[in-house]
């Protein structure tokens, strides 16, 4: 990619810009009209916080993919222009910008856009005509303040779209009233997401069971629900999903207050998944797992061929239990996967990968 010295005279197969850290204000950014700018295909103006505008008169017809991250000078005005002056744009990143809203308008032009990442801002709802963006792969919402209201228009969007694969809503201020709006979205015969992360969002069991029993219908093959105040209450609709979706391949529910009963009934669920068919990667991180879910656990490794990794990092009531440890370590010994395969985390920092029972106390 070029850089702003070099626009004078771009080679010809140059197809991109590098403008990030550059320090352009609105006088200086003037130089991006000049005729052989227009062809540029690609274009980073990130970390310029003076920058508040476009350059007057500058279409770039051939523009495929802007990012524009941390142009905290950035108001609804320039997005609107954005939005409205790239037809052919794909990829757009306006992520930690200070973005308070969104234009109204999202789609009248800019109809071919497929990514498009907005994590960062203190967005608290979404406009409507979000769901006309049909072409929409990822969606990157995270780190915003979403509030409930903002999933009616995502909800709708599974509704006029089959192209949307992943969403990330992390770190909002969705709760369960929000979850059950979205998970009514998720539950469209035309749904075709395979990751949807909502890390951080007190949405608690009601709304992870919402979540939880539209991905028994779906496709997904990753849900993050680590850290959304789940508890024991959900255990069954974790267990259905679980035992429902075979596509289902990672499945992070760390953070949150599950306990013996959830994670023995979400055993049971896991005990008879096998080869390509079944979760491979499961964090149960920092919840209040004890003896009892050890056991069940052990059970799992005895009889599942899918898992690879598990995580139980920041349990510390199954790490000081040595009955918790040697149920583990007899599940490892015993586990039909190739040991090499196994990865289980039981402190921070430490794996262990096809231990033997004598290495998995030890640690």
């Amino acid at each position: 990619m070029h850089h702003l010295n070099e626009l004078a005279s771009p080679s010809r197969d140059s197809e991109g810009l590098e403008l990030e850290h550059a320090n352009l204000t609105d006088e200086t950014v003037a130089c991006l009209n000049a005729e052989p700018v227009h062809r540029f295909k690609k274009i980073d103006l990130s970390a310029n916080p003076q920058l508040t505008t476009l350059p007057s008169g500058t279409k770039f017809p051939a523009l495929e993919w802007l990012k524009a991250s941390h142009c905290t000078g950035y108001s609804l005005t320039t997005v609107a222009a954005i939005f409205s002056s790239y037809p052919g744009l794909t990829f757009l990143c306006l992520a930690c910008c200070g973005l308070t809203a969104l234009p109204e308008d999202l789609s009248h032009s800019t109809c071919i856009l497929e990514y498009l990442d907005l994590h960062g801002n203190k967005i608290a709802n979404l406009p409507y005509s979000i769901a006309g963006l049909s072409y929409m792969k990822e969606l990157n919402l995270s780190g915003n303040a979403l509030v409930d209201s903002a999933m009616i228009a995502l909800a709708a969007s599974f509704k006029a779209s089959t192209q949307l694969r992943h969403l990330f809503l992390a770190n909002n201020l969705i709760t369960e009233r929000g979850a059950l709006t979205l998970s009514r979205g998720l539950s469209t015969k035309n749904n075709s997401l395979r990751l949807l992360v909502l890390t951080g969002n007190n949405v608690k069991d009601d709304g992870c069971a919402a979540i939880l029993a539209s991905v028994a219908m779906c496709t997904l093959h990753t849900l993050r629900l680590d850290a959304c105040g789940m508890s024991d209450d959900a255990s069954r609709a974790l267990a259905a999903a679980v035992r429902t979706n075979v596509h289902l391949r990672s499945l992070a529910i760390g953070r949150n207050q599950l306990g013996n009963e959830a994670i023995i009934t979400l055993s049971r669920a896991l005990e008879d998944q096998h080869g390509l068919r079944g979760v491979t990667d499961l964090d149960l991180s920092d919840n209040h797992l004890g003896a009892d879910s050890a056991v069940a656990l052990a059970a799992v490794l005895l009889h599942n061929s899918a898992l690879l990794r598990l995580n139980l990092g920041g349990n510390n009531l199954l790490v000081n239990t040595s009955r918790a440890l040697i149920a583990l370590a007899d599940g490892i010994s015993r586990n039909i996967v190739d040991y090499v395969s196994l990865t289980i985390s039981l402190l921070y920092g430490q794996n262990l990968v096809g231990a033997s029972r004598a290495q998995f106390i030890g640690v």
